[in-house]
């Protein structure tokens, strides 16, 4: 089953929804998952943990849990702030093999030295940890890392991988699953070269002083 697929059918048949938004300040990801679960029709309860390393959202995230509380329809919203460092904070959030969904939002690139320095530990552990048909979304301003991402990924698990091009910008969506599909990896290799051609044009380009 293709992740897309998986996470519409996720939010009509699992409540409570444990998700965990690394980077995830102030916390609009959560408006937009109450929204989809509402037009689906999943009476599903989130909880929406936005984890960031800058304390300032804290009463952004407040003022936005307590809107979504206030305007549910079906779909429910528990929000909650934890002040994180994405790199140093070990681990990332507890109980990683109870999350259903992982979220990281414009935060991979902005540590992109500081991951591969680390062997991408901290992805590392949480991939190692994601329980079965747990799903990543990896969202961010470019997509060229999502090929040594993706490669972490499997050095510890299986995972089906799924691109999205949305607004010039290739979004990366992965499922931890029991066996991966044929289909599905052949798909992948045209975006990934895709990708690929883009962090070689990063990391060939003349450094700004």
């Amino acid at each position: 089953m293709e992740p897309l697929t998986h996470i519409r059918l996720l939010l009509t048949r699992t409540t409570p929804f444990r998700v965990v938004n690394v980077g995830g300040g102030p916390g609009f990801d959560a408006v937009g998952l109450q929204l989809l679960a509402d037009f689906v029709g999943a009476d599903v309860h989130f909880h929406h943990e936005v984890l960031d390393i800058e304390l300032g959202w804290v009463g952004v995230v407040e003022c936005i849990g307590s809107i979504l509380s206030d305007a549910c329809q079906g779909a429910r919203t528990s929000l909650s702030f934890h002040q994180c460092d994405m790199i140093d904070t070990i681990p990332l959030c507890g109980n990683p093999d109870t999350v259903d969904m992982f979220i990281f939002a414009y935060v991979c690139v902005e540590n992109a030295q500081a991951l591969r320095l680390s062997n991408f530990g901290c992805l590392r552990r949480v991939f190692a940890s994601a329980k079965l048909n747990c799903v990543f979304l990896f969202l961010d301003s470019t997509d060229r890392l999502w090929p040594d991402i993706l490669s972490v990924a499997r050095s510890v698990g299986t995972y089906e991988a799924v691109f999205v091009y949305v607004a010039h910008k290739i979004r990366m969506v992965l499922q931890r699953v029991n066996i991966q599909s044929i289909t599905r990896s052949e798909q992948e290799k045209t975006l990934l070269s895709v990708c690929q051609g883009h962090n070689l044009a990063a990391e060939g380009s003349p450094k700004k002083t």
